[in-house]
């Protein structure tokens, strides 16, 4: 039986600390935003790899909010309209896909009620 090394965490373990999900764990992965390292059938976090992931989930949470549709209001150009369009969709595709599932149907359903779907 392998046991995690000192300096290590399960994902069960992470999970509890942090409440979140496995899911979302793994999409941290997929994003390469968390190594997480396979030990046999265990995975696990270094606490080296955790500290990393803590600092960008930091970074992330202190980067300014923007209001996309606010700025979009203001726009003075089509070329300001675009660049302000593509951190949207940067934004949108950070979001877990859940959350992005959630938004693009509640976008899909306000186009729907101003008329403006195809």
């Amino acid at each position: 039986m392998n046991t995690p090394k000192k300096g290590a965490s399960t994902l069960p373990e992470i999970c509890a600390r942090y409440r979140c999900s496995r899911s979302f764990l793994y999409e941290e992965k997929d994003r390469g935003r968390l190594k997480i390292s396979n030990a046999g059938r265990k995975a696990l976090v270094f606490d080296e790899d955790e500290e990393t992931w803590r600092e960008l989930c930091r970074a992330s949470e202190l980067e300014p909010s923007r209001r996309p549709l606010e700025e979009l209001a203001v726009a003075e150009d089509f070329s300001d309209v675009l660049d302000i369009t593509r951190s949207f969709v940067k934004a949108i595709a950070g979001l877990p896909a859940r959350k992005r599932e959630r938004l693009v149907e509640q976008f899909n359903d306000l186009l729907t009620e101003r008329g403006l779907s195809k």
